[in-house]
């Protein structure tokens, strides 16, 4: 963990969410097609979750159900996540609404 070990902020899989995100949102960053599908899955996942759509037939991160939370009272910022049909989709603009919605949870 590098540097998160030397904070005395406890690990949380949404902090680790919040840095990839931020990197995506980046104007001319390029993350690995792994850490894009990984980001596309977990966003979606819990979108549907917060929609109530979700199917338990895989297994849910728990950086998601603490996404869910984040989003839950967004139904716009929902509505896009679940409109998501592929990894290309997550996108640098969904990237940003999803940091804009991290950055007005922290302030609350």
């Amino acid at each position: 963990m590098g540097m998160f070990s030397i904070t005395d902020r406890p690990n949380s899989p949404l902090a680790i969410l919040r840095i990839l995100v931020r990197e995506m949102s980046e104007e001319h960053s390029s993350v690995p097609e792994e850490v894009h599908a990984y980001l596309y899955k977990t966003a979606l996942d819990a979108a549907l979750l917060v929609s109530r759509q979700s199917n338990n037939h895989h297994k849910i991160e728990p950086e998601a159900i603490e996404l869910a939370f984040e989003i839950a009272d967004q139904p716009e910022l929902v509505k896009m996540l679940v409109g998501m049909r592929s990894p290309n989709q997550f996108d640098k603009v969904i990237a940003r609404r999803l940091l804009t919605e991290f950055d007005r949870v922290a302030a609350a």
